[in-house]
């Protein structure tokens, strides 16, 4: 291939629109060797898939094992590939170039799933910088098959999740300067660093309201609603 058509299928994943990218790959309009597609999409293009019968309450180890198998057979190289537990589905997403070979393994088990479908994020600020968490969202993800193979047998859950907020907020306390939140603390002959504690209370009330919200526990959001009144 010449180094300027090289370079128009490049600009062309540049330029045009995801959607427009989904609807050439899931209609087969691009033909041609698998990497004249992988050259036009390189890694950038991620797809995910649904899994429905993935990780039932009885099955979830198994469905780990899963994960684990899909890791180290296909998706190690992977810089975009990672899953996320959501009770029914599981989602698992990876580089579109990845895709078939995970299509193939779900057949080959009998695992129910969606077909491929373009990475479509619904979190306002996970869509906004996208980019950034997908690499977030894959690393953490290895973090926790990394972990589970430690010689203790021993996975530090909390402290990871601790070492990972910690360090964020930590970057983010220049923000919190910058917005005037620090100012407060100040004021009030607080530290600094309790800013980082009172954002750590913060998150583990809107985690527990979120939950409550979404399994339908009216109590749980009842009282949490009424913290929060006392709060104002």
């Amino acid at each position: 291939m010449g180094i300027k058509k090289d370079r128009l299928l490049r600009l062309g994943n540049k330029i045009l629109p995801s959607r427009i990218k989904y609807f050439l790959i899931k209609h087969d309009l691009i033909k041609g060797v698998d990497n004249i597609r992988n050259l036009v999409w390189d890694d950038d293009f991620v797809v995910e898939f649904w899994l429905k019968d993935f990780n039932g309450d009885a099955e979830i180890i198994t469905a780990f094992q899963h994960i684990k198998n899909l890791y180290y057979m296909y998706l190690k190289d992977d810089p975009n590939w990672h899953f996320i537990y959501e009770g029914e589905p599981t989602v698992i997403r990876c580089s579109y170039k990845y895709a078939k070979r995970l299509e193939d393994y779900f057949e080959a088990h009998s695992i129910e799933h969606t077909p491929m479908a373009n990475w479509s994020e619904s979190s306002h600020i996970t869509r906004t910088y996208q980019d950034i968490y997908k690499h977030i969202f894959h690393l953490t993800a290895v973090l926790t098959i990394k972990m589970a193979y430690n010689e203790e047998n021993n996975f530090y859950i909390q402290q990871a999740a601790d070492r990972i907020i910690h360090v964020f907020l930590l970057q983010s306390i220049y923000l919190a300067e910058i917005n005037g939140d620090l100012q407060r603390l100040r004021d009030n002959g607080y530290i600094i660093n309790f800013w980082e504690a009172e954002q750590m209370a913060r998150l583990h009330n809107f985690r527990t309201y979120h939950i409550g919200t979404i399994d339908g526990h009216d109590k749980l959001k009842a009282k949490l609603d009424a913290l929060r009144e006392k709060d104002v």
